[in-house]
């Protein structure tokens, strides 16, 4: 019995899906859910809901004088 456990528990996380976690600063005051259509607006948060085999993508945006923007500007 414990041999046909182990082979679940291995075969259950082997064949978990990697999920993928969307991160967009614009998307404030947020939290959102990490999915694309309502991403989270920080990576701490992000990185805090991700596991092992998760890819985070991150909006691009444009850093200037101690803001943030998603839209090129001034």
């Amino acid at each position: 019995m414990k041999k046909l456990l182990a082979a679940v528990t291995v075969l259950a996380v082997s064949t978990a899906q990697a999920a993928t976690i969307h991160v967009d600063v614009a998307n404030c005051p947020g939290p959102g859910d990490g999915s694309e259509l309502d991403p989270y607006s920080s990576i701490q948060t992000a990185i805090g809901n991700a596991v092992d085999t998760d890819e985070v993508v991150v909006a691009a945006i444009v850093h200037r004088h101690g803001r943030h923007t998603g839209q090129d500007g001034p």
